[in-house]
């Protein structure tokens, strides 16, 4: 799975009371009125859903199911709702209550959101005033994971002051694992099912760089074996914010080989949102992208973090555009595709590189198509493949979640959501 997931003081209060004080009835069951929400499907392949008492909604971060069900966090004014949607873009009524998922939570905000492989949700967020981190579960059916820390609510533990949370992957064993930035250094760490932290890995449950200039996570993957990548950025001296990886073992220690102590910085050219977006693809090699020269840009590392030299240009791989753009999320197919989305001009774009790092030929016009959720104020915060090459955007449009689906060759599926 992606992928794609905020703390302060230090954490002196037993869990239950920081859940008491971040969600005062820790419950997903609070769900909107009748008619609160509002569905449109005004553009061919783009379905939008609307929280009309929520102003200031925003589609988070999305995670898509071994079955196809997408689950989006969305951060509102009242805090984190969970929505689902299933594999032809409707709206699952089955979840949560009203199909809804509601985290009663004041002033904290999703960061990611996860799929477990029994269908149960992991969730990553912040209170921002506060700087605490936090995980919630929710059962495949939206109701809190009362196993999960209390009521299915985990106040991280454990982790330095200041912690802002960033990204998040749930291993096979269902463990969740959270990047996290922490007073300008980056922070890994493992959780059991139970929500504690993992005494196996790292120190107590968790990975702290060592870092000797300004460092920041931004996405996480697994690897087939269990290794954990991050990506994120390092401010260097004269060099400014350069974009940077970091490896570690299944027990938290930096893997050996990988770059400097576990860390290696991007190349140079590339810029904007790589430091932002990372996928493992299916040969477990690490996948960002972001701009160079003002065109789309995909970088491909080698899984033991070496430059993918077959890869476009000296691991480099550009898909030109007539309007400056930047890919901020990306996804890997099976075979090897890559596919980035972000600005295209004044607009949106997805893109898509061959295997090589060429660009797609059997995709939109030259590897590009446009992508209109139909108003002005976009932005994406999730791209996602299924299995036959499908192409799944998640953002918002000014109020309104937005999902768009493409099929393999760029084309607007206008089925989605009928």
């Amino acid at each position: 799975m992606p992928t794609p997931l905020l703390r302060r003081p230090p954490i002196a209060v037993c869990l239950a009371s920081a859940a008491a004080l971040l969600f005062p009835t820790a419950t997903a069951d609070a769900a909107p009125a009748a008619g609160e929400a509002s569905r449109s499907t005004a553009t061919p392949g783009v379905v939008t859903w609307a929280f009309p008492k929520a102003a200031a909604a925003a589609a988070a971060a999305a995670d898509r199911s071994p079955d196809g069900q997408i689950a989006v966090a969305v951060n509102t004014r009242n805090g984190i709702t969970l929505v689902r949607f299933d594999a032809r873009g409707k709206f699952d009524k089955s979840f949560g209550t009203n199909g809804y998922a509601r985290l009663a939570a004041d002033n904290v905000s999703a960061a990611a959101v996860a799929f477990d492989e029994d269908g149960s949700l992991t969730v990553a967020g912040t209170a921002p005033g506060k700087g605490t981190a936090l995980l919630a579960r929710l059962t495949a059916r939206g109701k809190p994971d009362t196993s999960f820390g209390k009521n299915g609510i985990v106040v991280t533990q454990g982790l330095p002051a200041s912690t802002e949370a960033a990204a998040l992957a749930v291993q096979s064993d269902g463990k969740p694992v959270l990047a996290a930035t922490a007073k300008n250094r980056v922070v890994v760490a493992r959780y059991t099912l139970k929500g504690r932290p993992d005494p196996s890995f790292g120190t107590k449950g968790r990975y702290l760089s060592p870092a000797k200039v300004s460092e920041s996570a931004a996405a996480i993957g697994l690897q087939e074996d269990g290794t954990i990548v991050v990506a994120g950025s390092s401010t260097l001296p004269k060099q400014g914010e350069r974009a940077s990886l970091w490896s570690l073992t299944t027990k938290g220690a930096p893997s050996p080989g990988f770059g400097t102590t576990g860390k290696l910085l991007v190349a140079a050219a590339v810029r904007n949102g790589v430091s932002r977006n990372m996928v493992i693809d299916s040969a477990d090699n690490i996948v960002m992208s972001g701009s160079a020269d003002s065109h789309y840009a995909v970088v491909r590392h080698r899984p033991g973090g070496a430059r993918d030299r077959d890869f476009g240009d000296d691991g480099l791989a550009r898909i030109p555009t007539t309007d400056t753009s930047n890919g901020t999320v990306v996804a890997a197919a099976e075979d090897g595709h890559v596919v980035t989305a972000g600005p295209l001009g004044t607009a949106l774009g997805v893109a898509s590189a061959t295997t090589q790092g060429q660009p797609d030929p059997g995709f939109g016009t030259s590897g590009v198509t446009t992508l209109d959720f139909g108003t002005a104020e976009q932005s994406l915060s999730a791209l996602l493949l299924t299995e036959d090459g499908q192409v799944i955007v998640v953002g918002t449009a000014g109020t309104r979640i937005a999902l768009a689906r493409f099929t393999p060759h760029g084309k607007p599926d206008s089925t989605y959501g009928r």
